[in-house]
This record gives structure tokens, sequence and C-alpha cells, in this order.
């Protein structure tokens, strides 16, 4: 996934493959607490922990990428 920041710096798009979302740049946070969860998931049927990190982590680089880039804290 991408997050695109707007022009006025006041909304992220994320665009997939299948799919965007665009959000007010006040929810960032909880996007990138809502995707981190998502890849720390353990799988329902084997159970391994993190089985959807690889799926989530570029998601979560790019929400980190353009926090960085609004000057947002970590």
């Amino acid at each position: 996934m991408i997050a695109t920041i707007a022009p006025d710096q006041q909304t992220i798009t994320l665009t997939g493959q299948y799919w965007c979302e665009t959000f007010p740049v006040d929810a960032l946070p909880g996007k990138i607490q809502f995707y981190e969860a998502l890849a720390a998931r353990k799988h329902p049927r084997f159970g391994h922990a993190a089985a959807y990190a690889d799926c989530y982590q570029p998601t979560i680089e790019s929400l980190k990428e353009a926090r960085k880039a609004l000057g947002m804290r970590p």
C-alpha cells in the first residue's frame, strides 16, 4: 500500500492494489496502530506469531513515512 499526503496536508490516501481509503491526518496514529495489530496477529489455525507481518509491513512502513513527512511524532 502507498500512503499519499494531500497537497493541503489535511488527508492521507492509502492506496492498494484493489482498494483505497482517504482519512484525516489526525487519524494517522490510529491507522498505524490498527495495521501493527493486524501484523502481530497469530495465525488462527497454526498459531504462528506474526503470521501476517509480511502482508502488513509495507503498509505500516508507508504510513510511518507519511507521519515523518508530516513532522508528526511517533
